[in-house]
């Protein structure tokens, strides 16, 4: 099954940046070394487009040629010295003949993707609605989404 989100561009169309994470400063990230971001985990997510994250942080790891459950992987530090990871999972053709391919996930107006740390304890929004817990994610995660949202590039 595809899916896509509404692009929070059009959610957020027209709100500045305090009323959305009021008195929060915001966190840079910039790519670093891949091997840095080696062992990260799932501690968010974000939708965004596979452009945006280019015009971010430059072209990603590719592994569309030897990959199985990831095609795409940045790996990004923060001005405080957090790694975090930002990639598919499990979402193209490579893992599930009824996913994207590689080609067609590249071209989509949004996508959610998995954010890795090494902060975890992570609950998703869906296992929210199966297990009745709230939704954490960490706060390297977040401060991530606010960077992608709001940073003008």
């Amino acid at each position: 099954m595809k899916l896509v989100r509404e692009s929070i561009g059009d959610v957020l169309k027209g709100k500045s940046k305090e009323e959305i994470i009021p008195g929060e400063e915001l966190v840079v990230f910039k790519p670093t070394n891949p091997e840095k971001g080696m062992g990260t985990s799932l501690s968010g997510e974000v939708s965004t487009s596979y452009k945006r994250l280019v015009d971010l942080f430059g072209e990603p790891e590719d592994y569309t040629e030897d990959g199985y459950k990831v095609a795409y992987t940045w790996t990004v530090e923060d001005n405080k010295g957090r790694v975090a990871t930002i990639y598919d999972w499990k979402a193209t053709t490579m893992y599930d003949g009824d996913g994207y391919s590689p080609e067609e996930l590249k071209e989509l107006p949004s996508f959610t993707w998995h954010i890795g740390s090494g902060e975890g304890g992570y609950t998703p929004s869906w296992l929210k609605d199966v297990t009745g817990e709230e939704e954490k994610s960490g706060t390297i995660a977040k401060d991530l989404v606010n960077f992608i949202y709001f940073y003008e590039s």
